[in-house]
């Protein structure tokens, strides 16, 4: 299987690298000469999960700039070069091409799978995959509060954003994996279980990073046709619910497993 990333932010990083742990073939394109800088800001955590982040994690992350309360740590500005060179480092260089626009036809005639990984819904039109079969979107920080039932949280967001369940394209004839069962996925997985995945009758296969919980919720065979990542959410921008602290502990989690 050949997959290509499209964008070298946090999420095309980040999918870079998970791919490279499971040793599946890919290539990573950014249309700039530099990539990353997008683990965004301002981003809040309890103050008790920041306490119990793993000290190699807590290196690559500036001290906080404040603790607002004794509940609440809060950083502002970009947090997140020390990860992104971090991932970056871990990357054979032929695997990434930078200053590389793309060309979606000729990339859809090369590979198996193509990853959107270009953050802003305007992109995903600008680079042709808006609303396209065979292709999955991605961004860091989508998945954030979704706290209330979803219904509810969907009628918050105007438009027809790429990398929510509902209006995400997915080929019915595929599978669908999803990577991390904690935080956000935990709290929703009855959802997308009873309303998705039974009704539509996905294949589908939850994968999760830690090795206690690794195949579990495993149905029909999955056959890498599309992969659909929930959970492993970045730090939102303010636009996206800035305040949720499950998104970066899950990216935390999955880059303690990587690094």
């Amino acid at each position: 299987m050949k997959v290509a990333i499209v964008g070298g932010g946090f999420a095309g990083l980040l999918t870079a690298c998970l791919l490279e742990k499971k040793k599946i073939d890919y290539l990573l394109f950014e249309e700039k000469r530099i990539w990353g800088k997008s683990f965004s800001y301002p981003a809040l955590i309890l103050k008790r999960d920041y306490q119990k982040l793993p000290k190699n994690i807590k290196k690559l992350l500036p001290k906080p700039s404040s603790f607002a309360s004794n509940a609440q740590v809060f950083w502002h500005g970009n947090i997140g070069q020390g990860l992104e060179n971090k991932l970056i480092s871990y990357l054979p260089s032929k695997k990434v091409k930078l200053f590389s626009p793309v060309d979606i036809l000729s990339l859809k005639n090369k590979f198996d799978l193509i990853i959107n990984a270009t953050g802003n819904p305007l992109n995903t039109r600008k680079v042709g995959l808006w609303q396209d079969w065979g292709t999955m979107h991605f961004r860091a920080g989508f998945y954030t509060t979704l706290m209330n039932p979803p219904k509810k949280f969907f009628k918050k967001i105007p438009g027809n954003h790429p990398g929510f369940i509902l209006n995400m394209p997915i080929d019915r004839q595929s599978g669908v994996l999803v990577m991390g069962i904690q935080g956000i996925t935990f709290r929703t997985l009855p959802f997308y279980w009873d309303f998705v995945l039974v009704k539509d009758s996905f294949n589908v296969h939850f994968v999760e990073i830690n090795d206690w919980m690794q195949n579990f919720g495993l149905a029909r065979p999955f056959n890498f046709q599309n992969i659909f990542f929930v959970g492993l959410s970045g730090i939102s921008s303010p636009q996206w619910y800035r305040n949720d602290y499950f998104a970066i502990l899950s990216v935390l989690k999955a880059l303690n497993f990587l690094l």
